[in-house]
């Protein structure tokens, strides 16, 4: 998603700053982030773009995972005053477009669900 955020914000740049200090989150937004957020209401097939791919331990993943966290944090900071909410990207996952707020969201839910479903793999390997 990072090419599509990356395109929306030089996009909202041109645009006038913004007025006010909240975000809209649009239709395809609202429902995508809802579905992703744990607990899981919707399970949802990968598409084939988004398959896991097999790399290195799992120290290496959780640090590869840190860095695009970092790097999606620092986009989103130096997009801050920009109307966000007013540029659409389309999704590289799925046949639909969204406001790069709505990307914004969409990633943290989705990473809310990982690390919702990590919590329950640990607790299954090693229960208390």
């Amino acid at each position: 998603m990072l090419p599509g955020i990356k395109q929306a914000i030089a996009e909202a740049q041109q645009l006038p700053k913004m007025q006010r200090s909240n975000y809209k989150l649009d239709f395809c937004g609202r429902l995508l982030a809802w579905t992703l957020e744990p607990p899981a209401r919707v399970k949802f097939k990968t598409s084939t773009i988004a398959q896991p791919i097999a790399h290195g331990s799992s120290g290496e993943t959780l640090s590869e995972f840190d860095r695009r966290q970092d790097e999606f944090v620092d986009l989103l900071r130096s997009a801050s005053e920009l109307s966000l909410d007013r540029c659409k990207m389309k999704s590289p996952f799925a046949n639909m477009s969204y406001n790069a707020y709505s990307a914004f969201r969409i990633i943290a839910a989705h990473n809310r669900r990982h690390l919702w479903q990590a919590a329950k793999a640990l607790k299954v390997l090693s229960p208390q």
